[in-house]
C-alpha cells in the first residue's frame, strides 16, 4: 500500500513537471511577437467583458490591450528560464516532500535520491520522470533489504544438534586406568 501512494505521488510530480515543461515550450515558440499579440488579444477581451457600456468598454479593453501585449510578450520572451525556476521551485518542494515521506517510511537511500533530484532541478533533464524511478529503486532496495533480513533470520533460527559428549561417556573409562581390580593385584 505505502508503495502505491508513493509511486502516484511520484507520477502526480513528473506529470505536473510535464506540464509546465510543455506550457513554457510553447510560449518560448511562439516568439514575443505572437505572446504580445495573444496576451493583448487576451486583456482586451477580458477588460471588454467586465465592464459595463460601450466607450468605457472600449477604453478599458484600450489600456488592457497595452498591458496584456507588454505582459504577453514579457512572459514570451522569458518562458525558458521562467519554466526552469518554476521547475526547481516544484523539486525543491514537492520533491522535498517526496523524499521526506520516503525518509519516514524507512526508504532513505542517499545515492539515488540525491541523483534523482539534481537530476529533477536540470532544465532538460527533467523530462525523464526521474521522482517515479526514485521511489520505484527505493521500494527494489527496501524488498531487497526485507528480503535478505527474512533469509538472515531464517539461518538463525535453523536448529543445530550439538551432542554433549561429556554426560555420554561418564562411565565408562580406559583400559589401562589403574583403578580396576586386576590392575591392582599385579
Amino acid at each position: 500500500m505505502r508503495g502505491f501512494i508513493l509511486i502516484g505521488f511520484a507520477l502526480l510530480i513528473d506529470f505536473i513537471q510535464g506540464m509546465f515543461m510543455l506550457a513554457f515550450a510553447v510560449m518560448q515558440f511562439i516568439t514575443p511577437v505572437g505572446g504580445g499579440f495573444t496576451g493583448a488579444l487576451a486583456a482586451g477581451w477580458y477588460c471588454w467583458k467586465t465592464s459595463t457600456g460601450i466607450i468605457a468598454g472600449i477604453s478599458s479593453a484600450a489600456s488592457c490591450f497595452a498591458a496584456g501585449g507588454v505582459v504577453g510578450a514579457g512572459v514570451s520572451a522569458f518562458a525558458i528560464p521562467l519554466g526552469m525556476g518554476i521547475d526547481v521551485v516544484i523539486s525543491i518542494t514537492l520533491g522535498g516532500a517526496l523524499i521526506l515521506a520516503l525518509g519516514w517510511m524507512g526508504m532513505f537511500y542517499p545515492g539515488p535520491i540525491i541523483s534523482a533530484f539534481i537530476g529533477e532541478s536540470l532544465p532538460l533533464i527533467d523530462i525523464i520522470p526521474g521522482w517515479t524511478l526514485l521511489v520505484w529503486r527505493c521500494l527494489s532496495n527496501k524488498k531487497a533489504e526485507e528480503k535478505a533480513a527474512k533469509v538472515q533470520q531464517q539461518q538463525n533460527q535453523t536448529p543445530t544438534v550439538v551432542i554433549n559428549t561429556a554426560r555420554a561417556f561418564d562411565g565408562i573409562r580406559a583400559a589401562n586406568d589403574n583403578q580396576s581390580s586386576y590392575a591392582q593385584a599385579a
